[in-house]
């Protein structure tokens, strides 16, 4: 007859040989069944932040949980049940979202053709001090949650008042990015500054295909910093992050309405938090 400990032997050797390669010794068992009523509170406990946010502490969580069946599964249904009451679904390899994509703003008057090729759009003399350092970090994705790499970013906004009163200058904040291999783009810049007839810190992006489709016409606001007669919806606000350095960053993720062209996705960094639409990747 088996004894309590040849049984517990015999358990942890199959499971290590099996394919799925589960611990389930007992100790385990117990830190599992801890995590199942964990990981939900915690999942629920984060629901106010946005669908990136709540899958990348959910994948953490499952990481450092024991490998658990059951474990996986309740989780799977929390963040379905979350994304399906939140209306992201992904059908038919389309996203498909009562979210939908990045939405539409006016070009605005004070867009200029061919900005330069930089990333740094806002000039050097303003960005001495880090507390006035904004990084914005983007990436582009298609409408079935695949990067779109090669596409055309350009970003421009106001800045410092220069001598003549204007805010938008012919040859200062702005610029252009061609999104990397995982659609990736990323600028440097100031705090957009205020100005009359629009009082409310925004940033204007225009994004075209590789072939130079339009694809995109768009603005970012910040969270904490939109005037209450202002509502843009929820696609086009990013929460501004205080860095260790004492500069500040955002986060612009871009939604457009064609397919992604990046092969082996997955491989991209952040790829599995990318999409806010229902696509992720628990293991």
């Amino acid at each position: 007859m088996m004894t309590r400990t040849d049984w517990t032997t015999t358990r942890v050797v199959a499971a290590t040989t099996s394919k799925a390669s589960y611990r389930l010794a007992t100790a385990d068992d117990r830190v599992a069944r801890y995590a199942l009523v964990v990981t939900p509170v915690v999942f629920i406990f984060t629901h106010s932040e946005n669908q990136e946010m709540q899958t990348m502490k959910l994948h953490v969580v499952l990481r450092q949980s024991p490998g658990n069946s059951l474990l996986v599964l309740v989780a799977t249904v929390c963040l379905a049940f979350t994304t399906f009451a939140q209306g992201k679904l992904l059908v038919g390899g389309m996203c498909v979202s009562d979210q939908k994509l990045t939405t539409t703003d006016p070009l605005g008057p004070f867009y200029i053709e061919n900005s330069p090729m930089i990333s740094t759009i806002a000039p050097a003399e303003f960005l001495v001090n880090n507390a006035d350092v904004l990084s914005i970090t983007g990436k582009v994705m298609g409408n079935d949650c695949v990067p779109l790499a090669n596409a055309r970013v350009e970003a421009w906004y106001a800045g410092e008042k220069d001598a003549f009163g204007e805010f938008y200058s012919a040859s200062k904040y702005r610029g252009q990015q061609i999104t990397d291999s995982c659609g990736n783009f990323k600028f440097i810049q100031t705090f957009p500054a205020l100005y009359p007839g629009r009082p409310i810190p925004h940033i204007h992006y225009r994004v075209s295909s590789e072939d130079g489709t339009l694809l995109l016409v768009t603005q970012l606001y910040f969270e904490g910093a939109i005037p209450v007669f202002f509502n843009p919806d929820d696609t086009k606000i990013s929460q501004i992050v205080n860095e260790a350095d004492g500069s500040r960053s955002a986060d612009f993720p871009i939604y457009v309405s064609i397919p992604g062209n990046v092969k082996n996705a997955e491989n991209c960094k952040s790829y599995r938090y990318g999409c806010r639409l229902g696509q992720i990747s628990l293991l």
